[in-house]
């Protein structure tokens, strides 16, 4: 596999040497991000448009609500940053878009057949023109605007080395309204109801399929989900001492997992962003 990652910063490109992978520039950055990647040997980027009003909304969300997450920890004291919707649409929007046709000519050069570009893109807060740049005409000074581009070969569908393996701990994830799924609307769309319930472990024999979602494998099957036994041991023992309780399901993915994967398959190709 190729290992060409480019990063393009308020529309400069980084020298792709100086890139670090992309998990640990998004350690590195506070903010709001999304992730997708392009599909049928680069043809297209995947639900494009949704994942940048997805990016515009997840940034303004924490910027009125947390806005230490969006400019840094230590910037907690900040009470907001309010600014009108239509500035985030101005701002982002443009910034990425340009950055994308700015870097895939070069990106796609460098790829190897069988090869797709994961595509990540984040909105951060410049914590040192905030306080000076809060009016929204000067919005864009006190944000800053990054692409992230990398490698990524999408594996089988439904083999068990794509399976995925689950482990059940720590808190519920925070600011979940920034948060957007189309697998719930692909449900809705085929008769499939969805209910918003909280599992219970002790009924887990019930349980016939699960799957995951993600901007790149979209959907994925579950193979196994563990959780702590007992619960408390997780507080005070370190990962590999901790005993697990395990679910196993059947090996490949479920009939309604497959059903769901194909139609978003087949959504994100009608609605993908052309290369």
């Amino acid at each position: 596999m190729s290992n060409c990652r480019y990063l393009i910063t308020n529309g400069v490109i980084s020298q792709t040497a100086n890139v670090p992978p992309v998990a640990s520039f998004l350690e590195a950055h506070p903010g709001a991000y999304t992730t997708s990647r392009t599909h049928s040997t680069a043809s297209c980027v995947l639900f494009w448009d949704r994942h940048l009003r997805r990016l515009v909304e997840s940034a303004r969300i924490l910027a009125e609500t947390k806005p230490e997450y969006l400019f840094g920890m230590e910037k907690a004291g900040i009470s907001s940053y309010s600014v009108a919707p239509s500035s985030w649409d101005s701002i982002v929007w443009p910034m990425v878009n340009h950055s994308l046709r700015n870097v895939l000519p070069v990106a796609l050069e460098g790829r190897n057949e069988g090869e797709e570009l994961a595509i990540t893109a984040l909105v951060s807060g410049n914590v040192p023109s905030m306080e000076e740049n809060r009016k929204k005409e000067r919005t864009i000074h006190a944000l800053d605007v990054y692409l992230h581009i990398g490698v990524y070969v999408p594996p089988v569908f439904g083999t068990k080395e794509s399976s995925a393996h689950l482990a059940v701990v720590g808190p519920g994830r925070d600011i979940a309204n920034a948060k957007f799924s189309e697998w719930v609307r692909v449900c809705l769309a085929m008769g499939i109801s969805v209910s918003e319930v909280a599992p219970s472990w002790s009924e887990r024999e019930l349980w016939e399929e699960a799957f995951i979602t993600n901007s790149l494998r979209l959907v994925q099957h579950v193979e196994t989900i563990r959780v702590p036994s007992p619960w408390e041991d997780f507080q005070h023992k370190t990962w590999k001492d901790v005993a697990w309780n395990e679910k196993q399901f059947k090996e490949g993915a479920g009939r309604i997992t497959a059903a769901i994967q194909r139609e978003v398959m087949k959504r994100s190709s009608l609605e993908g962003y052309p290369v």
